[in-house]
């Protein structure tokens, strides 16, 4: 290891696991090549490339934010995989191979959201789908139907507002049916819906909605339960879109106080997604106060994602919108044209 790190081959960095080793393009491709002219690649693989994702599930960690960090370094690789393992919509293929191409289809999908990626993530989406259905999966089978929230998120954050609500609609239609009020799963459909909702600009409707939920996913869980406080970030958004700006200061707020106390660590994207509510509700609310937290807001996400994620993007424009909020147009429209 030591010899490939000083030719360059391999790139040493630190992870939230231990130590990582980044391979350089140029050796990837060398060595697909050398597997290509020593028949390593070929028929065989070809036998054994739809078997792949069967094998790399098992090795991909859970889509959550306590896996977030590993997921940046095993995404490449899920990709990749993806690509290799894909076929013809006419192929013939074993059904447990597609049953398990859809969840890694999932899982990346999970990561791409959160990552801003939202067109790529729809595709993985939509495709996750098609398998299950490859996989002759009954309509109203649970997993499928988790799967359909997903695609709806995806759909709503890349602006495909009627298909994420029609989708939304439909999950929670058939879950209403089968499932008690308080079901954990229902609870999530409808947040899926209240979001789609919002996006669409049904504020009324996503906010009856949240109200819905909140209490109940209260009573099941604690007041300061990450769950609760991320409905709530959310609820406040919703109510400055809809004009009521007491509300939501008051709401924002309230989820701050919760946020920094159980997420010590400063740049957890949980706490700094419930700042950067805060701000927007300030902003909203012409506060100067807003300019401040967008600040911190932005030197924290500078240290923890890329230069270009949708996240910091939009935190990097919210001082100016603070700014124009409370009639300073010309610094708003100097730090409009530096971002």
């Amino acid at each position: 290891m030591g010899i490939f790190s000083g030719y360059s081959f391999l790139t040493r960095r630190k992870g939230s696991k231990g130590e990582l080793f980044d391979i350089h393009p140029l050796v990837k491709l060398a060595l697909k090549k050398g597997m290509v002219l020593s028949n390593r690649l070929g028929k065989a693989f070809e036998r054994r490339r739809k078997n792949i994702p069967v094998s790399v599930l098992h090795r991909l960690p859970l889509p959550s934010y306590e896996n977030y960090d590993m997921w940046a370094t095993c995404l490449p690789h899920a990709s990749r995989m993806l690509d290799l393992t894909r076929w013809e919509p006419d192929e013939d293929t074993d059904s447990n191979i597609a049953f398990h191409r859809a969840f890694v289809l999932w899982s990346v999908g999970w990561y791409l959201i959160k990552e801003g990626y939202y067109r790529r993530a729809v595709s993985y989406f939509d495709e996750a789908c098609l398998c299950f259905h490859r996989f002759q999966a009954a309509e109203g089978r649970i997993d499928l139907l988790q799967l359909q929230c997903h695609a709806a998120e995806a759909y709503a954050m890349n602006s495909q507002l009627n298909e994420a609500v029609v989708l939304a609609e439909h999950v929670v239609s058939i879950q209403e049916r089968r499932l008690p009020e308080d079901d954990t799963t229902l609870l999530d459909s409808k947040y899926y819906l209240a979001v789609a909702y919002a996006e669409s600009g049904r504020f009324e409707e996503a906010i009856k909605l949240y109200e819905a939920i909140v209490p109940k996913v209260k009573r099941k869980r604690r007041d300061d339960h990450n769950s609760v406080l991320a409905l709530q970030a959310n609820l406040s958004i919703v109510l400055t879109m809809s004009e009521r700006n007491e509300e939501a200061v008051k709401l924002a707020e309230h989820v701050i106080t919760h946020a920094r106390r159980v997420f010590t660590n400063a740049l957890d994207l949980r706490l700094l997604r419930a700042q950067e509510c805060l701000a927007l509700v300030y902003a909203a609310s012409h506060s100067e106060k807003a300019i401040w937290v967008f600040e911190q807001i932005i030197a924290n996400y500078n240290k923890v994602v890329r230069d270009n994620h949708p996240r910091l993007l939009e935190s990097q424009t919210g001082p100016a919108v603070a700014l124009r909020n409370n009639g300073r147009v010309k610094e708003a429209i100097e730090l409009f044209e530096k971002v």
